[in-house]
């Protein structure tokens, strides 16, 4: 059975997801993932968190830019991936994107 690049098991896309994140040394916004793994933003979003939380016990650490208010200044703090769609201090909806990359731990 043939399935599209975006659909199926979650696996196989969180591998792609993975390769593409170790690959890039610009790293990826959101939108680039969405559109690359042809899946919403929600998806996209969990794919991420699932590959930090088990990058924890592999070779490899999930880096994240966060995103900043292009009014005011204000800088997210990132934990877990999101994307917040207003800045807290002003209301403000000029946000940069946050940008995710991959990279191999030594040793």
């Amino acid at each position: 059975m043939l399935m599209s690049p975006g659909t199926g098991l979650g696996s196989t896309r969180r591998r792609r997801l993975r390769a593409l994140l170790l690959s890039t040394d610009d790293g990826l916004s959101l939108d680039e993932i969405e559109k690359i793994l042809e899946v919403r933003r929600s998806i996209a979003i969990q794919d991420l968190e699932h590959l930090r939380l088990s990058f924890k016990h592999q070779d490899a650490t999930l880096l994240m830019v966060p995103p900043a208010c292009t009014t005011c200044g204000f800088v997210f703090r990132l934990d877990v991936p999101k994307a917040p769609s207003r800045c807290p201090a002003c209301k403000s909806r000029a946000l940069s994107a946050p940008i995710f990359k991959a990279e191999t731990v030594p040793g």
